[in-house]
C-alpha cells in the first residue's frame, strides 16, 4: 500500500490532541518518513534503472 504524505497531514498529526484508543502522533510521523524514505528509495531504484537501459540504447 502506498501512502503519500504532506505537509498537512504532518502539521494535523502535530497539532492533533491523541485519544486513549490512538496510535501516538509521533510513531505515526516516524512511519509516514519511514513511508517517504521508501518510496524515494524506490524511485531511485526506477531512475537507475531507466538510466542505465538509456545509456544501452544510446550505444
Amino acid at each position: 500500500m502506498k501512502v503519500k504524505a504532506d505537509t498537512g497531514q504532518i502539521l494535523d498529526l502535530l497539532t492533533d490532541k491523541p485519544e486513549n484508543d490512538q496510535p501516538d502522533p509521533i510513531q505515526q510521523i516516524l512511519d509516514l518518513l519511514n513511508t517517504i524514505a521508501e518510496q524515494n528509495n524506490e524511485i531511485i531504484k526506477n531512475q537507475s534503472h531507466i538510466l542505465k537501459m538509456s545509456s544501452h540504447q544510446q550505444k
